[in-house]
């Protein structure tokens, strides 16, 4: 004797209860799900590095760190941190050019007696360290020496109170 085939229900899946269809409810939450996606992205955006501005931190901790090293071993003898930093100083007469003319300058004029001594990633690292005493903020990642990415950060006032 055989088992009794049992029939299967046959299961409306193109409607919720209620007779709302899913493409309905579908249209309804599409402005929704792009708006969220929208705001999502902006978010994620603001996350992300801006690599035209100095306060999204375009240099990394451990270039401040070595860029520290470097200063105080081949800058010091002539310059003092408070030259470039300061009120008035070498970074706040540079607002609103970019950042390879700084780099260039230092890289081509420094030090005085051997210019272009030092490697082009020691002078990222140095000037790293400078832009971070200024109170620029680091980030993840290691300041560029190519002039096209340098040309697109414009330098402007570091996102500090006071002086």
């Amino acid at each position: 004797m055989r088992a009794p085939v049992r029939q299967k229900r046959a299961v409306d899946r193109t409607s919720f209860e209620g007779g709302t269809s899913v493409r309905q409810l579908a249209f309804c939450l599409l402005p929704f799900i792009a708006g969220s996606i929208t705001s999502a992205s902006k978010i994620f955006a603001q996350t992300e590095l801006d690599p035209s501005s100095l306060n999204a931190g375009v240099f990394s901790v451990e270039q401040v760190e070595r860029g520290r090293e470097a200063f105080l071993a081949e800058c010091m003898e002539c310059h003092e941190i408070e030259e470039f930093t300061g009120s008035g100083a070498f970074l706040e007469q540079q607002q609103g050019e970019t950042l390879w003319s700084v780099f260039e300058f230092i890289w081509a004029e420094m030090p005085e007696d051997k210019p272009a001594w030092l490697e082009p990633e020691e002078y990222a690292d140095i000037l790293s360290y400078v832009l971070s005493v200024y109170g620029f903020p680091a980030g993840r990642q290691s300041l560029p020496i190519d002039q096209e990415s340098l040309e697109d950060v414009i330098i402007t006032s570091p996102p500090r109170v006071g002086g």
